[in-house]
């Protein structure tokens, strides 16, 4: 037989879920509100910035805090809920607190993941975006957490390695890299004017692509080689360009040579054959 006990805790018991489910949609809205207010706050500071935008390391910074921010607000949230089922919060912080000293001293590597991932983050050391070589895995920095990195490979490995195993990192993303095209010519052209020809194309190069090429030069003659003179250009480029203009620099050394008749060399094969042989070979193959 019911009683009007048992109507009461169902009443209570569906306000109480009724408050747990506020608390998560309210978690939810301030998270969503949380993250437009940080995007809009790093798309502020890159307009009114005198200098230009970092963009790479304005995503890591972004994605940090968009994180930061998640994991507090959840945490209250949970705090919220825990309080409305009677649960001791204050003494359920403190124990946490204890419990996480004592973890700390046997997961000195998780901590030790954590502090370099903030020393990598705020030092700048690299950031998304950037090619980078960590040990033997190199490629384009994907994501930085606090404990662990993500770097993707040209040929698309995934490379995911703990903070604190960085030791040596090249960041091939920093200032300009430089790349060598040699381009080679008979032994019978004008050297010099060869050169000048090249200088021409390279300032053409820089003019046609500003953004690619920060500066493009004739070093000169690099190699005295069985058939052909070599002569070596310089081009200053970012890392993730420097494939594509190798190969218009190489594109563009063939037009120019080719307008200005200066041969290039390639390997030839040039058969003499005898023409009283190749009678008598006929009369055999007659006979």
């Amino acid at each position: 037989m019911k009683t009007i006990w048992d109507n009461i805790e169902w009443v209570v018991l569906g306000q109480l879920f009724l408050k747990v489910i506020l608390i998560i949609i309210g978690c939810r809205i301030l998270v969503a509100i949380g993250r437009r207010m940080i995007n809009k706050a790093f798309q502020i500071k890159s307009s009114h910035s005198r200098f230009q935008p970092d963009e790479g390391r304005i995503k890591t910074l972004d994605k940090l805090m968009q994180n930061i921010l998640r994991y507090t607000i959840y945490f209250i949230g949970i705090m919220m809920i825990l309080s409305l089922f009677g649960v001791n919060t204050a003494s359920l912080i403190a124990s946490a607190g204890v419990l996480g000293l004592a973890v700390s001293f046997g997961a000195q590597n998780l901590v030790k993941d954590v502090i370099t991932g903030f020393f990598v983050i705020f030092e700048d050391t690299y950031k998304v975006g950037d090619f980078v070589q960590i040990g033997n895995a190199s490629g384009v920095v994907e994501e930085i957490g606090l404990r662990s990195s993500k770097i993707r490979s040209d040929s698309g490995e995934l490379y995911i390695f703990p903070n604190g195993q960085v030791s040596t990192v090249v960041n091939y993303s920093r200032g300009v890299f430089q790349s060598i095209v040699s381009v080679g010519i008979a032994y019978e052209e004008d050297v010099e004017r060869a050169i000048a020809v090249l200088r021409e194309m390279c300032e053409t190069l820089k003019k046609h692509f500003p953004e690619q090429v920060h500066n493009a030069r004739v070093l000169g003659v690099g190699n005295l080689g069985d058939s052909d003179v070599s002569i070596d250009i310089a081009i200053y480029t970012p890392y993730a360009d420097r494939l594509s203009m190798r190969r218009e620099t190489r594109k563009r050394c063939k037009l120019v040579l080719d307008e200005a008749g200066i041969e290039i060399p390639y390997q030839k094969q040039i058969l003499y054959i005898q023409n009283q042989e190749v009678e008598a070979y006929g009369r055999t193959e007659g006979h």
